[in-house]
């Protein structure tokens, strides 16, 4: 049983490392969206300000599962 659950956080760890990855990808668009003027200034303060929200939860997220569940 312990061994099933490694193997889940460790695939739930590898998930959440990419999608902070693609948290970073988004931010790069949206400055470029911004650049060409396809989006306004607040528009993208407020996606911006949603995205570091979003990569606060996953880093929150992987700590916990890096360090208050059993390893073995």
């Amino acid at each position: 049983m312990i061994k099933q659950f490694t193997i889940i956080r460790k695939e739930t760890l590898q998930f959440l490392n990419i999608a902070k990855g693609s948290l970073f990808e988004l931010e790069t668009q949206l400055f470029i969206a911004f650049d060409l003027k396809l989006i306004k200034e607040s528009e993208t303060d407020n996606l911006l300000l949603q995205l570091e929200n979003l990569g606060k939860l996953i880093n929150g997220y992987i700590r916990f599962l890096k360090t208050k569940l059993p390893t073995n």
